[in-house]
């Protein structure tokens, strides 16, 4: 019942953080906060 701190160890094209964080939106999240650790390149 708040936000959500979505944590990924390694961000490439951060394609696989788009797609989680429209699916917890669509399932009722009110917000998402990412979080990557580390981004490749």
């Amino acid at each position: 019942d708040g936000p959500v701190l979505l944590v990924d160890d390694l961000i490439d094209s951060g394609w696989t953080m788009t797609l989680v964080t429209r699916a917890l939106r669509r399932a009722g999240a009110t917000g998402v906060l990412p979080l990557a650790l580390a981004v490749a390149g």
